[in-house]
């Protein structure tokens, strides 16, 4: 469960480094520290080193495994909670489209069978 103090704490850390100047030029969202493209591998042992610090709490409280996917998910479901139009952020033309696909307030976790 994320608690008040560490969203703050994570968003004053984004503030932070938005504000670094940067002399890298890019064409990429997700870089390399030189601004080239990973190559698969690369970027899933990055992603595979990212969520092992998260889910055994490092820095901050636990929280469950995630896929790089689910972050344009949850991205979609904020901008659908805010009353905007979510098709913008994912180029899609059509919001049933976006609902279906993205909109993650209406899932639920099923227990595992056992």
């Amino acid at each position: 469960m994320w608690h008040c103090c560490a969203i703050s704490r994570q968003f004053r850390k984004v503030k932070e480094s938005q504000a670094i100047p940067s002399t890298i030029t890019t064409n990429f969202v997700v870089h390399t520290q030189t601004g080239g493209s990973y190559t698969s591998d690369g970027f899933k042992m990055g992603w595979q080193t990212l969520m092992g610090k998260w889910a055994d709490g490092t820095d901050r409280p636990s929280g469950e495994r995630f896929s790089f996917h689910d972050s344009r998910a949850k991205a979609a479901t904020t901008v659908i909670e805010s009353g905007k139009k979510a098709s913008e952020l994912t180029g899609h033309k059509l919001e049933s489209t976006v609902a279906k696909v993205y909109d993650r307030r209406a899932v639920r976790k099923a227990l595992a069978a056992e």
